[in-house]
């Protein structure tokens, strides 16, 4: 990815001190900002979809 200039190739950290409700969060806050309108995410959608990627 290449972002002002600037080539990126590493692999996003993980942050496994984050719970499934942090993740949610994130998830609401990212999706209903910067234009977005997706509205909730379940807290048990969230926990689901983690489990698929452990």
């Amino acid at each position: 990815m290449i972002i002002h200039g600037k080539e990126y190739k590493e692999k996003m950290p993980a942050f496994p001190e984050l719970a499934d409700i942090d993740v949610a969060q994130v998830m609401v806050f990212v999706t209903n900002s910067f234009g977005n309108k997706q509205g909730f995410v379940p807290y048990s959608k969230v926990s689901k979809d983690l489990q698929n990627c452990k």
